[in-house]
C-alpha cells in the first residue's frame, strides 16, 4: 500500500468518525435548529468521505466547480437519491441559519435519522463494516 493510499484511508476514516460525532451532537441538541444543523453536517461529512474514497486522484475536481452532492451522485450512482435529498436540504440551510425559515422538531428529528441512515450506507459503500453502536435517545427540545 502506498503512502497516498494510507493518507486517503486515514482521511476517509476521519471524515466518517467526525460524521458520527456530528450525529451525537444532533442527538444531544436541545433545539430543533441545532439538531437540524448537526444532521446536515453529519451528512456532508459522510458524503465527503465517500468522495474522498472514490475520487482517489481528484479527477472529478478537474471538471470545474461542482457541489459535493452532484459529485457524490456522479461518483456513486447508488447514493444519487440520497444526494438529491441532501442537496435540497443544503439549499435551505442559509435560510434556516438566518432564522428566515423555522425548522420543526419533527423535521429536525427526521433529518437526523436520514443522516444516520445515509452514513450507514456511505460506510458500506466505502467498504467499512456496519456499526453496531446503540442509537442514543434524543434530548428533549426546549423550543422549536
Amino acid at each position: 500500500m502506498t503512502e497516498d493510499a494510507l493518507t486517503l484511508t486515514s482521511a476517509t476514516l476521519t471524515l466518517i468518525e467526525r460524521a458520527h460525532d456530528s450525529l451525537l451532537i444532533g442527538y444531544a441538541a436541545e433545539s430543533a435548529t441545532a439538531r437540524h444543523r448537526a444532521a446536515q453536517v453529519a451528512a456532508l461529512r459522510g458524503a465527503a468521505a465517500v468522495v474522498a474514497a472514490r475520487d482517489v486522484h481528484g479527477r472529478q475536481s478537474r471538471l470545474g466547480p461542482v457541489s459535493l452532492w452532484d459529485l457524490l451522485a456522479r461518483l456513486t450512482p447508488e447514493l444519487a437519491e440520497w444526494a438529491r435529498h441532501f442537496a435540497l436540504v443544503t439549499r435551505r440551510l442559509p435560510l434556516v441559519d438566518t432564522g428566515r425559515v423555522r425548522v420543526s422538531v419533527r423535521e429536525a428529528d427526521d433529518l437526523l435519522r436520514d443522516a444516520e441512515a445515509f452514513l450507514a450506507r456511505a460506510e458500506l459503500v466505502v467498504g467499512m463494516p456496519a456499526r453496531l453502536d446503540p442509537v442514543p435517545g434524543l434530548a428533549p427540545v426546549r423550543s422549536a
